[in-house]
């Protein structure tokens, strides 16, 4: 039963090919994420570690795996860790997931973006024109939530880019947010609410 395995046999679980055992593994490391606070007891020190440290979660974010890299960022996420603290996810960590040539892992990633961003030249503009559509749609909305001194050139390509209905309405929807946006972008305050087409 994987609810008796150790949190660091849960951490070895994180890439198996078998789905069940990743999602498992994942939930049941999210359910015991305080246990990483925990210092470790004499006998844990002198046997094989029972509870990993962060340094091992993190690690998993570099891992060669799209599979291993989501699921770590998943048990990252756990309980709030992301927003503070030295055991957060920390910009680098948020680099190199928003660099990995999985989209879903960018997809992910890019959630992040308003808590944990640190200025990189050129990131943003990469993910405004990154090729997957889903990754622009998620930054559109992550981008209405950060503070930059200017959005416009991020938007336009967002805007350029767009392949459909649905991103197009996400990023008008993002710009509309920003009032201060109106003499760049007036089409999307004077739009009508409409669902985009399916």
């Amino acid at each position: 039963k994987l609810s008796r395995a150790t949190e660091t046999e849960l951490l070895d679980l994180l890439g198996h090919p078998n789905g069940w055992h990743r999602d498992t593994a994942t939930r049941l490391l999210y359910e015991r994420v305080e246990n990483f606070f925990r210092p470790a007891s004499p006998q844990q020190s002198q046997a094989k570690p029972r509870i990993p440290t962060f340094a091992q979660v993190r690690a998993q974010l570099r891992s060669n795996s799209p599979l291993v890299q989501l699921h770590a960022l998943s048990v990252l996420d756990g309980r709030d860790i992301l927003l503070s603290g030295p055991h957060s996810i920390s910009p680098d960590d948020l680099i190199v997931c928003l660099a990995s040539p999985s989209a879903e892992i960018r997809e992910r990633a890019v959630v992040f973006l308003p808590r944990r961003y640190s200025a990189r030249a050129g990131l943003l503009a990469r993910l405004a024109d990154d090729p997957a559509p889903r990754v622009r749609y998620n930054f559109a909305w992550a981008l209405a939530s950060m503070d930059l001194p200017d959005k416009t050139p991020l938007y336009r390509s967002l805007l350029r880019n767009a392949q459909d209905d649905w991103e197009r309405h996400a990023t008008y929807a993002a710009i509309s947010r920003e009032s201060k946006l109106r003499p760049q972008f007036p089409e999307a305050f004077g739009r009508k609410t409409v669902q985009p087409q399916v």
